[in-house]
């Protein structure tokens, strides 16, 4: 079948059309992504991610009001959930402090009054461990930055594949052109080649869910 793309539109074209469907299905998708995870709901309020800016996170939820969130103490960004996070929202400070020597290692200040000590299974600190989980993974995902990588990813596995579809006698000169002289890749080397490249293809498109 790709010997007749190849014979139909020619290699040069054949190559820079699966380029481009690969770019853009994986953009298209990881896109898709990136956008709704900026959004996330605890009960009935819902929240945005809006920007990072001098190592904070901003947030704003359904009514406009501003939630802005960052790491205490560290001066660094939110990069971890082992990290001590404050929570500014409606007038409030949240604090979540970790001691990793006590027995009850979680602690959760509301304006500097403790309403939470231990592991998150008290129901009565439900909202603030919810909104604190979801702020710290949301914090962690738009910090790294992974749009910008997953393009990256994108452009360099499309090519990746492209050449293995199109132009496997490329790989194949570059890999034995040191050792080989005037030889020419099997029909099977060939084959083999190009099923490679259409199972990267479901990986590229499986990296862009992530």
């Amino acid at each position: 079948m790709i010997d007749r793309w190849i014979e139909k539109f020619g290699k040069r074209k054949l190559f820079f059309m699966l380029l481009t469907s690969i770019l853009i299905i994986g953009i298209i998708i990881a896109g898709a992504k990136e956008y709704y995870s900026m959004r996330f709901k605890i009960g009935d309020q819902g929240f945005k991610y809006d920007r990072t800016e001098n190592r904070k996170t901003y947030f704003v939820d359904d009514e406009g009001q501003s939630l802005i969130a960052f790491a205490d103490g560290y001066g660094t960004f939110i990069t971890s959930n082992h990290q001590d996070v404050i929570i500014q929202y409606k007038n409030q400070i949240i604090k979540k402090t970790i001691d990793h020597d006590s027995e009850r290692p979680i602690k959760i200040y509301l304006d500097e009054e403790l309403i939470h000590e231990g592991e998150w299974n008290d129901d009565e600190t439900a909202y603030y461990r919810a909104l604190m989980t979801k702020v710290i993974d949301k914090s962690i995902y738009f910090q790294n930055g992974l749009l910008t990588y997953k393009i990256f990813i994108f452009i360099i596995f499309g090519l990746i594949i492209s050449v293995s579809i199109v132009y496997p006698e490329a790989i194949w000169l570059f890999q034995y052109m040191l050792v080989v002289k005037s030889g020419e890749p099997t029909e099977f080397y060939i084959l083999t080649l190009r099923i490679t490249g259409v199972v990267l293809s479901f990986l590229l498109i499986r990296i862009a869910f992530l």
